[in-house]
């Protein structure tokens, strides 16, 4: 990611401002400096941005997908923390890091804008109710679910996953950064960190191993994990997608419907808990804009249009998109990602090297089969002759099933390299 200060005339107070990103991910990017994922979507900034913010639509929009399931759905409660409660837990964080990178790490203490806190998490948290389907979440006090907004782009989940008091493993954030990249179109870059991932935390899990074998199933089972949920790994990215295919069309049309209708955040928020981090993020928003109208603190016509197109009927182009559009995996992200693009080359080998192998066991099985009928028909074969061709025929014609069978998985794995047409009414299973 690359920060830009927009005003040269203040790159003095630009030193002084520090970026939003966790000490646990400035941790986590020296251990995995390749981890991450990235989309560009089909929607505006502040579409994605509310979005981010309602926990309530998880289990609705992704239903299937990642655990989540629209019948675990329940009513959200939640408390928005004071100045006070966000400044502390902060500095535990910045310190929990600090202690286990033995002081190699400074980082600045970084207070949210606003931050709010999942009540009786572990019962109605949307992300531990799936999680709970792999791994049971045991409610007790250290189980928590927090959602901060960092001014201008940064949403942060917090997870604490309801361990022993003892274990300070435990914890995760999902961290998602937003930008806009045109009218009605946004871009977000989003990484995993999980503290047990954290390299003196993986190898004191190995070592309290005692044997040989369990220690190298350790590091084997933590390598495939950590793969997984860093975004090391194509099959990672693809359920990322999965999620935000689910987000692609309702978010798009909403965008087109405050274009076109004026329709207002007003018309669709609710004055209950679940909303009130929506609420707070579009309060900012409208804040932002008008305070750089109302100041022109950023002088530069392109810089106050970026910030006004966030917050106003600029962002969403009234262009109606289809689906294909709106869920195209391969320029929104495929083409762009070194992990996914690697695995998409290495998929259509595959595949060129089974149509040459298709093609080869055609001519074998019809060159069998002839073999067979005539050894059959001949007197001049033997009872050898005629079992070896009939076998080389069933042979011959399983293996050539079995591949072009082989070929059809692969097509479907490489279509989700490029466009998987999500539709909700079918995520019944």
């Amino acid at each position: 990611m690359v920060w830009i200060w927009a005003d040269a005339d203040a790159h003095e107070l630009a030193e002084t401002v520090p970026l939003p990103i966790s000490p646990l991910l400035q941790q986590f990017l020296k251990d995995y400096p390749d981890s991450g994922y990235m989309r560009d979507l089909p929607y505006g900034m502040e579409l994605l941005g509310e979005n981010l913010a309602d926990l309530s639509h998880l289990p609705f929009s992704h239903h299937s997908v990642a655990g989540f399931d629209r019948n675990d759905a329940k009513p959200l409660n939640l408390k928005l923390w004071s100045e006070e409660e966000r400044t502390k837990a902060a500095k535990k964080e910045v310190k929990a890091v600090q202690e286990a990178s033995k002081g190699s790490l400074s980082q600045p203490i970084v207070v949210p804008r606003f931050q709010t806190n999942v009540l009786n998490a572990a019962e109605t948290d949307p992300s531990m109710i799936a999680r709970s389907k792999f791994k049971r979440a045991t409610p007790n006090n250290n189980t928590m679910a927090t959602t901060a907004f960092y001014d201008p782009c940064h949403i942060r989940y917090r997870r604490l996953f309801g361990a022993s008091n003892s274990d300070k493993t435990n914890g995760a954030n999902i961290e998602m950064f937003l930008c806009p990249i045109g009218p009605g179109k946004s871009r977000v870059m989003l990484f995993n960190s999980f503290e047990r991932f954290l390299q003196h935390n993986l190898e004191a899990a190995v070592q309290e191993k005692k044997s040989l074998f369990g220690r190298w199933k350790q590091r084997f089972i933590h390598s495939r994990i950590r793969n997984y949920f860093l975004g090391a790994s194509a099959r990672g990215h693809r359920d990322l997608n999965g999620i935000f295919d689910g987000d692609a069309v309702f978010l798009n049309q909403q965008g087109l419907q405050m274009a076109t209708e004026g329709l207002k955040p007003s018309g669709y928020s609710t004055p209950s808990t679940a909303d009130v981090a929506v609420r707070s993020f579009r309060r900012w928003l409208d804040a932002a804009s008008a305070a750089t109208d109302r100041t022109a603190i950023i002088p530069t016509h392109a810089a106050k249009m970026a910030v006004k197109s966030v917050a106003g009927p600029l962002i969403t182009d009234p262009t109606r998109a289809d689906r294909t559009t709106m869920l195209d995996r391969y320029n929104q992200h495929t083409k762009n990602c070194k992990v996914c693009s690697e695995a998409l080359a290495g998929l259509q080998r595959r595949q060129k090297v089974l149509a040459r192998l298709s093609s080869f066991l055609l001519g074998v099985s019809g060159s069998a089969v002839t073999l067979a009928v005539f050894s059959a028909v001949s007197s001049l074969a033997g009872n050898l002759a005629k079992r070896f061709s009939s076998i080389l025929a069933i042979a011959s014609i399983l293996a050539s099933w079995l591949v072009r069978r082989h070929a059809g998985t692969l097509c479907q794995k490489i279509q989700e390299f490029h466009y998987v047409g999500y539709d909700h009414s079918t995520k019944d299973y």
